[in-house]
């Protein structure tokens, strides 16, 4: 009758029951927003006819069959937690300073898929959510200030690979590349007061999208092999007076990363030119040893 059941991690059980229970309770707070009528979940009690086995450290509990015996009776309550309860265990976390938007008119900013699919199975990211982990921002907040170790522990995830994630999702990363609405700086003048130099007619203000594109995390920016002024440095965005590229049916961009790599895509400069945006998957050129 056992082979009917799969038994599973007493945790594992308890997690899984508290994670619906938080989305449960998030559902009736967007429906108090609606309605202005609403219940909250106080108490749960739960009474279980279960198997009890061990594996190891690990004990893991089935679902009792019907007219089994020699069942054991589980009994698990949930209560609510109060504020001075609260306070007591939450891990104070600084927050990230919010950047402005920056949008092209008449376009709506890409959606970008979560990062921790890139890393993370679906049962690795429910896991995660054990422990409050749902972004990965909050992966790059939470794994300085824990033991990685306290993490893999509870989510099953080795600790090595929870950096590995962490350490790339630091890296810059270039999306798309826009043509910038706010002209270059005018040319400077000599004693003539005539222009000198190169000046708007001659520069293209172009916008790269991405993420962690602070100047501390870039080098420098070249746009066909010259080094070009960085006009602004921002999380999400790297802005500068790149060349014009009249002619050309292809533009290549290279942005210099501080760790010594760097990032690499070329782009079709009348595109640009017609006010589009280009997407870009860049090649990245790993840190010179």
């Amino acid at each position: 009758m056992s082979e009917e059941y799969e038994s599973l991690p007493l945790e594992d059980f308890i997690n899984a029951l508290s994670s619906q229970l938080d989305r449960a309770q998030a559902a009736l707070t967007l429906k108090a927003a609606s309605t202005h009528l609403t219940f909250a979940v106080k108490e749960l009690n739960l009474q279980l006819r279960t198997q009890v086995e061990a594996e190891g450290s690990v004990v893991k509990i089935r679902p009792a069959a019907p007219g089994e015996r020699e069942a054991s009776i589980l009994n698990i309550a949930f209560t609510t937690v109060t504020r001075p309860m609260l306070e007591e265990h939450r891990l104070t976390m600084q927050p990230a300073e919010p950047e402005p938007e920056m949008e092209v008119e008449g376009e709506a900013p890409a959606e970008e898929e979560d990062p921790l699919k890139q890393h993370f199975s679906e049962e690795e990211r429910r896991r995660l959510e054990w422990v409050g982990i749902t972004n990965a921002d909050q992966l790059r907040r939470l794994l300085p200030q824990r033991d990685p170790r306290t993490i893999e522990r509870v989510a099953n995830i080795p600790a090595f690979r929870l950096r590995q994630a962490m350490m790339q999702e630091r890296r810059p990363v270039v999306r798309r590349i826009v043509r910038d609405d706010e002209p270059p700086a005018p040319r400077a003048r000599n004693g003539d007061g005539e222009p000198r130099g190169e000046g708007p007619a001659d520069r293209l203000r172009l916008r790269l999208e991405g993420r962690n594109l602070r100047r501390e995390a870039v080098r420098g920016v070249r746009v066909d092999g010259e080094s070009v002024p960085l006009v602004h440095a921002g999380d999400r965005a790297l802005i500068v007076d790149a060349p014009q590229a009249a002619g050309n049916s292809e533009g290549r961009v290279d942005v210099d990363l501080a760790d010594g790599g760097s990032l690499s895509f070329a782009y079709d400069p009348q595109i640009l030119a017609l006010g589009a945006g280009i997407t870009v998957h860049p090649a990245y050129s790993g840190a010179k040893p």
